[in-house]
């Protein structure tokens, strides 16, 4: 007995087997089976905890706070909105419910786990405000910072000077950088002074740079950090759980662990 198409393309019928050999083709389809790994642990922590999911009769209220949100309060404009992206009420309303249903699981796995995960990976999340002057030889870049730290010549005048980045009109000034995103061997030095100190000269790419610390801005548990760091344990916590999966991919000619 044939197994049953995948899908259908003008007419003509997919079988799995061709669906994992176009996958394969496109170096697609490891990516493929992680997404549905991924899918299937949220679905089975969901069942497995049911006062995550939301009562049916949520379902209204979201679906008013949706079109508040943008805008939509207008029937004639809802609907024309409705039909523009090809949906109904009713899908919206589950796809709101499912919504707040992954929003309540993400805080079901991350909360418990939030602050001692944010005290762990607090320093490299704390801002710095940084000043730089760019030039391209290492000799004269070890000169202006003789001349910066012995000679007590401004910072912002030797960037206005010399300095290749288009930041030197502004003295230099860089806007607030996470550490994490700065290099080692900048955090190193950085580590080492206090604001108002200069490091460097330090090799970026085909430059020579020196760095005035102006200010260390500490983060805190909120906002884009707090996303941030919510994504990061869920993304550990569903690795933990697909890796400990096995899988058996039962088409024609595919094995797939």
């Amino acid at each position: 007995m044939s197994k049953p198409p995948f899908m259908f393309i003008d007419d003509e019928a997919i079988s799995p087997e061709q669906v994992c050999e176009y996958l394969q083709n496109a170096g697609q389809l490891e990516t493929f089976i992680e997404e549905i790994l991924g899918q299937h642990a949220i679905a089975k922590e969901i069942q497995s905890h049911p006062e995550l999911a939301p009562p049916d009769e949520a379902a209204e209220q979201l679906l008013q706070e949706f079109r508040q949100s943008r805008n939509l309060n207008d029937d004639e404009v809802f609907d024309a909105w409705l039909q523009q992206n090809a949906l109904d009420d009713a899908t919206l309303a589950d796809t709101l419910l499912e919504q707040l249903t992954l929003e309540q699981l993400l805080h079901h796995i991350c909360q418990p786990q939030l602050q001692e995960y944010f005290i762990k990976r607090k320093q490299q999340l704390d801002q710095v405000e940084l000043s730089c002057i760019v030039v391209q030889e290492e000799h004269l870049a070890k000169e202006l910072h003789e001349q910066i730290t012995q000679e007590n010549v401004a910072f912002e005048q030797i960037a206005q000077q010399y300095s290749l980045a288009d930041n030197r009109y502004s003295g230099g000034k860089i806007p607030p950088v996470a550490r994490e995103s700065l290099s080692e061997d900048l955090r190193t030095e950085l580590d080492a002074v206090y604001p108002g100190e200069v490091v460097g000269p330090l090799p970026i790419e085909d430059s020579w740079c020196l760095f005035r610390l102006e200010a260390v801005l500490p983060a805190a548990l909120e906002g884009e950090t707090e996303i941030q760091l919510q994504s990061e344990l869920f993304q550990q916590w569903l690795k933990e759980r697909t890796d400990a999966m096995t899988v058996k991919l039962e088409v024609t000619q595919w094995w797939y662990l």
